[in-house]
């Protein structure tokens, strides 16, 4: 049984380098204001196994985009958009992609001159598309028509399908962001830049004073229906707000009614567009994309929408890891429900912990910028959940047999002002056994300054097994159920080494 689901995302707008916290209803009338505070790492994507592409902190996807395009030898419009012979690049008339028994089938083939992890952030882009819409990339057995992802000049691609193998160009070293991949694949799945609506006029200025005339045919408006979504300041198509302009420290779009909102984000597909997509191709789906540094996210007000269909959240945050709180989880008796977490953007991806209604919930700490929870429910019974998130520099959630939890930097001395929440989770029936083989923190009466609390479950609520300081040596610590949480902070004063804390599960 699935779900429409009506949520509020906290989240960050973009202030001198300071985040300061905003609530903004996803689902309000009239636009998404939602615009997370991006920290950027040059587009980071642990997931894929890429290294960090560092960029400037002002670029936004589209930056990027139109600094890779300046010596891209064919013509394109708007920046980034390849003009066909077939049809005029503001319309896109019979230019979907075909759908069969519920599925819009993509497939496509990667250019080999990629290295490896390219590619693998490649397909993890994709994928995201795959999990939160109808949309499902395959890769291309004898197709006539595809898409072929080439390692050419620059990034652009075509409006939509037009037969054949079409071209969506993403250039190694220049175009391997996380954000500019999922652009230029949605200009190939039909969708235009968000500006060019024919609404825009009532949501952002252009200032055609400051954009050369031989740019300001960029800014027309398309003849693109906007499926009744709200306008999206957010979108991962939206032109940033000095885009083609000519005067330094200027802008060339300004937004209303506020000119202090953010446009041009830089790392991936936002919650509206996501509802676009799912829209235009009437993927009938239980399907929410959260993105930002913090949010909250339920099952309030959901109505159902499709038999044998569950409903899935992406949390994506900018920058580090997710840090993931379900303050409530409750059902009627005998009610079949549960709620999966993944490590990841499908569920492909590792399980963290399945977790039941009416039982205590642990926290779940990614390894990387995403998590994937998955809500599960019996149509014979209710149940609804609550959860919030924010973003974690350090911390984990261990799962495997056996392992190890190290503080911060360990052996290293561990850094400043550090929070850092780790969880062990045997399974159902398994207990938790620590042994510390070091143990070095700045000793304070009470353990008031530096500190490492251990608590007998999964939640920050759960019963304290002890709080250490100082040097501890024989530490061996046993849980009664299978979860174990380890809250490590320190001040800004003395530090020490950290601790290293080998464990295993037992029966």
């Amino acid at each position: 049984m699935a779900y429409t689901i009506v949520l509020l995302v906290s989240a960050a707008v973009w202030t001198l380098g300071f985040a300061l916290p905003l609530q903004t209803p996803v689902s309000a009338p009239h636009t998404e204001t939602t615009a997370p505070v991006w920290e950027d790492k040059g587009n980071q994507f642990n997931g894929a196994g890429s290294p960090h592409n560092e960029t400037a902190e002002e670029e936004t996807i589209f930056d990027i985009i139109l600094a890779a395009n300046f010596d891209v030898p064919r013509p394109l419009t708007e920046g980034d958009i390849a003009l066909t012979l077939k049809r005029s690049a503001r319309t896109c008339a019979n230019c979907k992609w075909g759908k069969t028994d519920g599925v819009v089938k993509v497939p496509f083939v990667i250019d080999s001159t990629y290295v490896n992890w390219e590619k693998n952030l490649i397909r993890a882009a994709l994928e995201e598309f795959s999990t939160l819409t109808c949309i499902k990339f395959k890769d291309r057995a004898s197709e006539k028509d595809y898409l072929r992802i080439d390692n050419s000049k620059g990034c652009w691609s075509f409006i939509g399908k037009y037969g054949g193998g079409q071209t969506v160009s993403l250039q190694s070293g220049r175009c391997m962001s996380y954000g500019v991949i999922q652009h230029e694949v949605m200009h190939a799945l039909s969708f235009f830049h968000e500006h060019t609506r024919l609404d825009r006029d009532n949501y952002v200025e252009v200032m055609w004073h400051y954009v050369s005339p031989v740019n300001q045919g960029d800014f027309k408006k398309d003849s693109g229906d906007t499926l009744s979504t709200p306008y999206n300041y957010n979108s991962i198509m939206h032109y940033s707000s000095t885009t083609f302009c000519n005067t330094t420290g200027k802008q060339s779009l300004v937004t209303k009614p506020d000119p202090s909102i953010f446009i041009g984000q830089r790392y991936g597909l936002s919650t509206l567009d996501v509802v676009l997509m799912n829209r235009f191709y009437d993927c009938n789906l239980c399907r929410t994309k959260i993105l930002g540094a913090s949010g909250n996210f339920s099952s309030d007000s959901a109505s159902p929408l499709e038999d044998n269909d569950n409903c899935l959240w992406i949390l994506h945050v900018p920058f580090n890891k997710v840090f993931l709180q379900f303050h409530s989880f409750i059902s009627s008796s005998h009610c079949d429900a549960k709620i999966i977490v993944y490590d990841g953007t499908t569920k492909a991806s590792p399980i963290l912990a399945t977790i039941r209604p009416n039982l205590p919930h642990p926290v779940f700490i990614s390894t990387a910028l995403f998590l994937l929870v998955e809500y599960i429910t019996d149509p014979t019974c209710s149940s609804s959940f609550r959860a919030s998130y924010h973003t974690v520099t350090f911390g984990g959630t261990f799962t495997s047999k056996t392992g190890a939890v190290v503080s911060p930097k360990y052996p290293s001395f561990y850094p400043d002002n550090v929070r850092d929440t780790s969880i062990i989770i045997a399974p159902t029936g398994s207990k938790v056994s620590v042994n510390f083989t070091a143990f070095d923190l700045e000793s304070s009466l009470a353990c008031s300054n530096d500190s490492l609390v251990i608590r007998d479950g999964g939640d920050t609520n759960a019963p304290i097994l002890g709080t250490y300081c100082g040097k501890v040596t024989n530490l061996h610590l046993l849980s009664t159920g299978h979860m174990m949480l380890f809250q490590f902070s320190s001040n800004n004063q003395i530090n020490g080494t950290g601790f290293k804390a080998n464990y295993h599960f037992v029966p």
